[in-house]
């Protein structure tokens, strides 16, 4: 199994900030408020010696506020596509960005959505239920590199929200092996 530091290549990362600084601008300009940013660039706010993320992992208001403003405009300006990712259990569809760090094979930049319009669901099973709205509730706005600012989560709910992932992507694995 690859080690965690592998997984978070600069070229990967750094296109990934990218792509984050750019819809950050994208929201204030046309939405004048910045966005809400939790997982891997949240931590990294707080701890900027981390690896970052390869990946976007965003708050938004609510699907419909997504199904307009993201897949039928940003998505769609910005060149992203929809990829099915196979999770233990299910398919699902991002939206990501392709990118090329080293010229030998494709990887994408993928921008999560989690919407405001309903809690986190539970298809492992762990009984854990979180309600969107506290990253904005229980949110600060941080400046984001000396670019932008984002809003993230209280370092409390950041590091329970953070457990919870651990924990979710530890049950599905359990889950699709008993399968």
């Amino acid at each position: 199994m690859a080690s965690s530091k592998n997984q978070y290549v600069p070229a990967v990362t750094t296109q990934s900030k990218k792509e984050l600084i750019k819809f950050a601008k994208w929201m204030q300009k046309y939405h004048h408020k910045w966005p809400t940013v939790i997982g891997g660039w949240a931590v990294w706010s707080y701890y900027p010696q981390g690896f970052g993320s390869r990946d976007v992992d965003l708050v938004l208001p609510s699907d419909d506020w997504i199904e307009t403003n993201m897949h039928k405009k940003y998505f769609k300006k910005n060149n992203f596509q929809t990829y099915p990712i196979m999770n233990q259990n299910w398919i699902e569809s991002h939206y990501g960005k392709p990118i090329n760090p080293k010229k030998d094979y494709l990887d994408i930049v993928y921008f999560d959505l989690l919407s405001c319009s309903h809690p986190r669901n539970d298809p492992e099973e762990l009984g854990v239920y979180v309600d969107w709205n506290w990253a904005n509730a229980f949110g600060k706005e941080i400046e984001f590199d000396g670019k932008v600012n984002i809003i993230v989560p209280e370092i409390e709910l950041l590091i329970t929200l953070k457990i919870i992932g651990a924990l979710a992507r530890t049950r599905l694995y359990y889950l699709a092996r008993d399968r």
